[in-house]
Formats: structure tokens, sequence, C-alpha cells
């Protein structure tokens, strides 16, 4: 029961019925499931008591969300509070129950169907209409999150860009939920169990998914999906057919891909917006190191949204948010790493669509402010789960190293240093 609820949670939380039947908004639907199956998550942990939420990765969101709550600013107001807890306590949520309540292979094998199907949807809702001209790529969700959408004045008039309903209202939200289910279904398709009816099926739903990206014109959603084949190519073919493929995804998209991407530049006048709001994050990281200006504080501190999450979350939780953020995307990858083999489960097919999947979303995180909306951590808690349900019974149970700790902190240190070099060489302050 608690893993169906789950399922209908995950599907409300992606379409948002009430926005497709304004009748609906009553019976706020979302709270509704999510408080349901949050219950009988519980309930079925008390019934059957097992370990849960008991991998690094999960101590890392855990910790993140409570830092995020923390570093809200001190004295703030019970309205405000009540702010953030509508974007974090869904996005805590949503992570709980995924990992909860999969457990099993066919569990999870239903829910990678069911996270395509709500691809699909999102694609077929684009191709529909759903359209929007778009400001330079901020979300959408950040903006309302923190009471600035519609404040910005800019308009990127150089194309109509289509989005998709619910959380991924935004052309680059829109992107990023199409393109982390790229690797399940180039799987079925490539794989060579697959049957005649599932490679169709996989090439079907990859054309949709292709078409709506292409609508969506999102530069930071293409590198995404650049980086995420040319990660899968990688994983099942090899290291020099990984590079031919790469190079030919990055010619097709500038050939045919979005005609945003032909501006991208450094001197174009959104990348240098970026660029400043990089250079506006690192002074928010210097001003307060520890735990940063406050959760939602960076558009307000700056005119707009970082359009990096890892510079976003440093800035608005410091350090200690920074390196829990930072944390669980060095698990999801050592859970999938063939060196590592956590627990003896790292060689299957689902490890390696997992890793071009997360490859896909670090990468769209590194040039779009994603940190809350939960599409981002999708492939680091289905790979919490995959470790969890995969392990070999005679391999202990995966334990970090205390290396494995300080190498987070270089890496989140490495991310301000990479940041600033950016901001140096590329920025035009004249």
């Amino acid at each position: 029961m608690a893993y169906v609820l789950c399922l209908i949670y995950v599907a409300v939380s992606y379409i948002r019925p009430a926005e497709l039947n304004p009748a609906l908004i009553p019976y706020r639907l979302a709270e509704v499931t999510g408080v349901l199956a949050l219950a009988a998550a519980l309930f079925s942990v008390m019934l059957r008591p097992r370990p849960v939420l008991n991998l690094p990765i999960d101590w890392c969101f855990l910790g993140f969300i409570a830092v995020a709550f923390v570093a809200d600013p001190l004295g703030a107001s019970v309205a405000r509070l009540g702010l953030t807890s509508q974007v974090l306590l869904p996005l805590a949520a949503f992570y709980v129950l995924i990992r909860v309540t999969v457990e099993t292979r066919l569990q999870m094998r239903v829910f990678i169907v069911v996270l395509c199907m709500l691809a699909v949807f999102q694609a077929v809702s684009a191709a529909a209409g759903y359209s929007t001209l778009s400001g330079d790529g901020e979300s959408i969700d950040a903006q309302v999150s923190t009471g600035e959408y519609g404040e910005e004045s800019q308009t990127d008039q150089a194309a109509t860009r289509f989005v998709g309903t619910g959380m991924y209202g935004d052309p680059n939200d829109l992107a990023t939920s199409l393109l982390i289910v790229v690797p399940f279904l180039l799987s079925a398709v490539l794989s060579a169990g697959s049957g005649v009816v599932l490679r169709l099926a996989g090439l079907a739903a990859l054309g949709a998914l292709g078409y709506a990206f292409q609508l969506a014109q999102s530069r930071g959603g293409f590198l995404a999906l650049a980086a995420l084949v040319g990660a899968y190519a990688y994983r099942r073919v090899g290291r020099a057919v990984a590079v031919v493929v790469l190079a030919v995804v990055v010619v097709a998209g500038l050939a045919v891909g979005p005609s945003r991407l032909q501006n991208i530049d450094s001197q174009e006048a959104s990348a240098q917006g970026r660029i400043e709001a990089w250079a506006a994050g690192l002074q928010m990281v210097k001003s307060n190191p520890i735990l940063g200006v406050g959760y939602g504080e960076f558009s307000r501190v700056h005119v707009r949204v970082a359009h990096n999450s890892f510079v976003h979350v440093l800035a608005e939780l410091g350090f200690i948010g920074g390196y829990l953020f930072i944390g669980v995307f060095y698990w999801q990858f050592a859970s999938t790493s063939r060196t590592r083999n956590l627990s003896g489960a790292a060689s299957s097919t689902l490890a390696s669509d997992l890793f071009a999947s997360g490859v896909g979303i670090v990468t769209a995180g590194a040039f779009l402010s994603l940190q809350y909306v939960p599409i981002l951590f999708v492939p680091a808690v289905l790979g919490a789960a995959r470790v969890a349900i995969e392990r070999q019974p005679d391999v202990p149970e995966p334990v970090s190293h205390g290396w494995d700790w300080v190498l987070i902190g270089l890496l989140s240190a490495a991310t301000i240093v990479a940041t600033w070099v950016a901001v140096r060489m590329l920025g035009s302050w004249a």
C-alpha cells in the first residue's frame, strides 16, 4: 500500500492535476496523498522493522534539508517559515517515500516505467501547446518559492519556449525532467533481451521526448543531455566510442538543436547574467561562509537566481549546506562506480543507467538553479534504493570511510575555486 501511494504521490507531484482542472484545487491532492503515503510508509516500518535511510547518501540529503531550515534568517516570521516548509517538506517527502518504499527489483522496474510514462506525458503536454516566453532560464518554482516570480522584466524574445505541467512549468525544468529517463529508454531499445514491442515503445518515447526537448529550447538542458549520452556510451561501449558519440551529439545539437544554443558565448547577455550571478554567489559565501545568507535569500540579495545549483546552495546555506548537498551527488556516483562497487552492486545495467542519468542531472545542476526541485534528486534516491536492493549477501553493508568525507570537503572547496576561476576568466565587467 505504501508503495502504491508513493507512486500516486510522485505522479501528482509531476502533473499537479489542479493545474489541469481548477475544480480540484480545494482537495489539495498533493498534500493529502503525501500525508497518506508517509503514514503508510511509517506503518509498514513499524509492522516490519528494517533498516531505512541508513546510507551515507541519505544522511547527506536529510542533513541538507535540516540545514536549509536552520539557515533560514534568524527572526523569520511564521509566514516565511510556512513558505519555506511548502518547498522543503514536499522535497523531503519525495525522497523519503521513494527510498523507503522501493524495496525490490520489480518495484524498481515499475517505478522507472512510471517515471518514463510521466516524462512522456510532460512531452505530450509541451507539444500540445503549453508555451511561455521565458526569461533567461530561471526556475519558475525557485522564483515562486522566494517571492520573486514575475519581478524580472527581461525576456528572451528569440523564441517561444514550451513547458510542461506541474512542477515543470519552466522550460529548463521540463528539459531536466525529460533527460533523466533517457538512459532507461536507451537501454530498453538497445538491450539484447528487449522484445520488439519494448523496443518500439522505447523509440516512440525517445521521439516524443526529443521533440519536446527541442521545444523547451534549454541550453543547459542540451549540455546536460550531451554529457548524459556521452556517459551512457562510455559505460556501454568504452571511452573511444563515447568520445565519438559525444562529438556527434554536439554537432547535431548545433545543427538542429535549440536555436538559443548558437548564442552560447561568454559575451552574450544571458551568459554574462549567469557569470554575474556566480560572482554574487561567491560574495555571499565570503560574507556568510558557515550557514550562508539563508534559504531563499539569493534572489533577494541579487537580481536573479544563481543559474548553478551548487553555487546557489553554497551561497544560501554556506559551506555546511553545500558540503551536504555535494555529498549527495558524491555518494550517487560512488554507488554506481565500478571501481568502488559498493556492496558488489555496481555492475548491473541499472547501475550504468543511473550513472548516466546522474551525469546528466549534475551537468544540468551546474547551469540551472534546481537545488530545491525534486527531480534533481531522483537519480540519487534511485541509486540508494538500488544499492539496498542489489547488494550481494556475502558483501558487508556499505560503510563510508573517513577519506570519503574529506574528499567531499575538497570537492566543495574545488567548486568555489572553479567558480572563482570561471568568473575571473569569463566575466566582462566593462
